[in-house]
C-alpha cells in the first residue's frame, strides 16, 4: 500500500513539474516573440533610411499671395513615412533667390514655405539632409498670371 501511495505521489510530482515547466516554455516564448518583434518594428518602420521631397502645390504663381511648401519626409524600409520622426535637412536656394520671399525656414523639422514676389521665373533649390546619401536638387517654377500674359 505504501509503494502504491508512493507511486501516486511520485505522479502528481511530475505532473506539477510539467505544468511548471510548460509555463515558463510559453512565457520565455511570449517574451522572446515581443523582442524580435520590437527589433523588427525599429528597423523596418521607426528607421529611416531615404529622405524625400515634397512639395505643395507644384508651382507658384507670380503674384504677392501665392505660397509654396517644400518639406523633406523621411521614408523607412516600407516605402511609408517614419512615424514621429522628422529629416533634418538644409536649405541653400541656388537660383531665382530674388524671385521668392522665405516665409518660414525650420532645418530640424525639414521645413521651407516660399512666397513669391511677384516675378515669373525659375527658383532652384539644393535640399541636404543627414539621411541621404548626396544633395537634392528641386526647381520650382513661378508661372506669370493671366494678366500677365496678356502684357507680354
Amino acid at each position: 500500500i505504501l509503494n502504491k501511495q508512493y507511486e501516486s505521489d511520485n505522479k502528481l510530482l511530475k505532473m506539477n513539474i510539467n505544468k511548471s515547466n510548460r509555463k515558463i516554455q510559453i512565457f520565455s516564448g511570449i517574451f522572446l516573440l515581443c523582442i524580435t518583434l520590437s527589433f523588427l518594428a525599429y528597423y523596418f518602420i521607426f528607421n529611416i533610411y531615404e529622405v524625400t521631397i515634397k512639395t505643395e502645390p507644384k508651382f507658384l504663381f507670380a503674384d504677392q499671395n501665392s505660397t509654396i511648401r517644400v518639406e523633406a519626409v523621411p521614408v523607412n524600409a516600407l516605402g511609408w513615412q517614419v512615424p514621429f520622426r522628422k529629416a533634418e535637412s538644409k536649405f541653400e536656394i541656388i537660383e531665382g533667390s530674388d524671385l521668392v520671399v522665405i516665409e518660414q525656414l525650420s532645418e530640424k523639422d525639414g521645413l521651407l514655405t516660399l512666397r513669391s514676389k511677384g516675378r515669373h521665373g525659375i527658383v532652384g533649390i539644393v535640399i541636404t539632409s543627414n539621411y541621404a546619401l548626396l544633395p537634392m536638387y528641386i526647381e520650382i517654377k513661378i508661372l506669370p498670371t493671366t494678366a500677365q500674359l496678356f502684357l507680354l
